[in-house]
């Protein structure tokens, strides 16, 4: 069920050297929602999704959790209230998975740091909700990028944030893998926590978001619901492309499916 604002954004702008990656971005999330952020490369998703992480601070405008500005808070208070899954899955460390899914209470730990009991149930709770279970003993070096992905999604989960904010967690996915994330941010959602997710596959965020924010070179194009976000029209002005947008044959969703390529007053190219 969806409560109430969690999460707020003012006039959020980021400034990389001469470039405005984010651009007066404004807009609120409620607890026990999904937001999606989509959008063409480069349009400042990623971005956007650090400022709520607090690991890029804008240069203009203010985050706020819970109405606290979080720009005062600790690492880790940030970390036990955020939780953040990135696009690359790259790693050099040669943990097993089941340590690096217990790096995800580390924030809740006492000052010498050891997990008890209890953070090791909540590891093996966060390893079986993900499938990932099977791979606890394996070295994370030796998975494969998906397999990653998911460890890394299990890791947060167990360190059982208020925002869980994802970067393209489905890219490196086969389709089954892909509809097991999408339930999963569906389940959480529905703990209470607000899941924050950029996502390029235009489908799978109709599927699983309450609002998608529609991004463009920085700005916010359009706040709403899929159905009136994903309009051929916005599509076209964002994209760059001239798009069929139908209802899904056997799915409460929409499908989209890219016709052509126009430039950005609408001509094809």
């Amino acid at each position: 069920m969806i409560g109430s604002t969690l999460l707020e954004l003012t006039e959020v702008t980021v400034i990389g050297g001469d470039t405005t990656i984010v651009d007066r971005v404004t807009t609120t999330a409620a607890a026990g929602s999904v937001i999606g952020l989509i959008g063409p490369n480069g349009a400042g998703k990623s971005t956007l999704l650090r400022t709520v992480t607090g690991t890029v601070r804008p240069a203009a405008g203010s985050v706020l959790i819970d109405g606290r500005p979080i720009r005062g808070w600790s690492a880790r208070e940030l970390a036990r209230a955020v939780a953040f899954v990135p696009q690359n899955t790259n790693v050099d460390f040669g943990f097993t998975v089941r340590d690096v899914v217990l790096m995800g209470r580390h924030p809740h730990l006492g000052r010498f740091g050891v997990e008890g009991p209890a953070d090791r149930e909540l590891a093996e709770a966060a390893l079986e909700r993900t499938g990932t279970a099977r791979l606890a003993d394996r070295v994370i070096t030796t998975l494969s990028g998906g397999e990653r992905q998911l460890v890394l999604i299990a890791k947060a989960l167990a360190q059982q944030p208020r925002i869980l904010v994802l970067d393209e967690p489905v890219s490196a996915l086969d389709l089954r893998h892909q509809l097991t994330v999408l339930r999963l941010i569906e389940a959480v959602a529905a703990t209470g926590c607000l899941v924050v997710v950029a996502i390029h596959d235009l489908e799978l965020a109709a599927r699983c978001c309450d609002r998608l924010l529609l991004l463009d070179r920085g700005r916010l194009l359009a706040d709403g619901p899929p159905a009136e976000v994903l309009r051929p029209d916005l599509i076209r002005a964002a994209f760059g492309v001239e798009a069929s947008v139908r209802p899904h044959p056997d799915l409460n969703t929409i499908t989209v499916t890219a016709l052509d390529a126009v430039d950005r007053e609408g001509e094809l190219r």
